[in-house]
This record gives structure tokens, C-alpha cells and sequence, in this order.
């Protein structure tokens, strides 16, 4: 699967993701992106530096042996993080104009509560069904897009996994809060 991913092969929800993004946040205004949840070989963060982002890539499995060098020849740079992301890693926060989340329903809350500006997607893995939103216990997946919709702040886009078909994958954007608003 991972070869399948990282060559396009097969479109994932990360590379409907990186569409997206790629699409809408210029490099030019969105130069500096931290990304959550992007699993053992973080393909995101990879695709995101080769096309010349800077990323710095957090999650619990993350394997560091990456390289950068794309054929786009302008690329970024990527910093891999072994480890779970927290609301609290301010410094990290701080210095991203945006943050991304590649099938990441466990983070979800977290990403919310930001003050910045978060895209998001989630999955329908296993951990999906043994956990709470907002002390909301969620079973399905479905469930869990109905209680992130309800949040203030946060829009959705339906974006087609592939050009010539109908399959489409929810992505969730949160606007940038003012402090007095933000949820803890």
C-alpha cells in the first residue's frame, strides 16, 4: 500500500488531501506546514516538501530514513517527530501557517481547538470506534462527521478522490479563532 500511495497509484484520502491543499494554499502564503497524524512513512509531509513546503511531520509511528528530492526540483524541507501530537506543542503551532491532519480522527478535538487555521480528514479505522468527541461516545465514522460539523468554525468540502469518478472524501477546514473563543 505504500508503494501505492507514494506513487499515485491508487488515490488515497492523503492524496486527495495533498490535492487539496497543493490546490489552495499557495507555498508562497502557506510556506511552513505541521502535519498531524501522517502515519509511518509520512507520505503527506513528503509530498507536501517535495513540491517545496516546509513540513515538519508529527506522528506516533513515524520512521525518520526520508528523503526530499522530488523531480519538481524546487523542493522543501521535512522534519520528522516520533510521537502523538498535543495542543500544547505551541512552538510548533507557532511557527506553521497551517496544519494539516491526513486520516486523523483521534486528533480531531485537538485540531479544532487550534488558533490557527487546520485541514483535516478523518478515517474510519478502529480507533474510531473506541473513542470520545467532546465527550460524545462515537461508533461509526459517521457519527463522528455529524459531531465535527456541529462545531463552530468548521466548514466542509467534499472533494473527489478521483477526477473521473463520483467517490468523494470529506475534508474539514477550522478557521482561526480568537482566544476568548477557543474551546479547551
Amino acid at each position: 500500500m505504500d508503494f501505492l500511495d507514494w506513487y499515485d497509484i491508487v488515490k488515497t484520502p492523503s492524496n486527495a488531501l495533498f490535492d487539496y491543499i497543493k490546490a489552495n494554499y499557495s507555498i508562497k502564503d502557506y510556506r511552513r506546514i505541521l502535519c498531524v497524524g501522517d502515519g509511518e512513512c509520512s507520505h503527506l509531509g513528503r509530498k507536501l516538501a517535495d513540491i517545496g513546503y516546509n513540513v515538519v511531520s508529527v506522528d506516533p509511528f513515524a520512521r525518520k530514513e526520508f528523503s526530499t528530492k522530488g523531480n519538481s526540483g524546487k523542493a522543501g524541507k521535512l522534519h520528522v517527530v516520533q510521537g502523538k501530537f498535543f495542543r500544547t506543542y505551541t512552538d510548533m503551532i507557532n511557527w506553521a501557517d497551517l496544519i494539516v491532519g491526513a486520516k486523523v480522527p483521534e486528533c480531531a478535538e485537538e485540531l479544532i481547538g487550534l488558533n490557527k487555521e487546520t485541514v483535516f480528514n478523518i478515517s474510519n479505522n478502529a480507533e474510531i470506534y473506541n473513542m470520545r468527541f467532546k465527550g460524545v461516545p462515537i461508533t461509526s465514522s459517521k457519527i463522528l462527521e455529524d459531531e465535527i460539523k456541529k462545531c463552530k468554525g468548521v466548514t466542509t468540502k467534499k472533494v473527489k478522490r478521483y477526477q473521473d469518478d463520483d467517490d468523494e472524501i470529506l475534508i474539514f477546514i477550522s478557521e482561526p479563532r480568537e482566544k476568548e473563543e477557543l474551546e479547551l
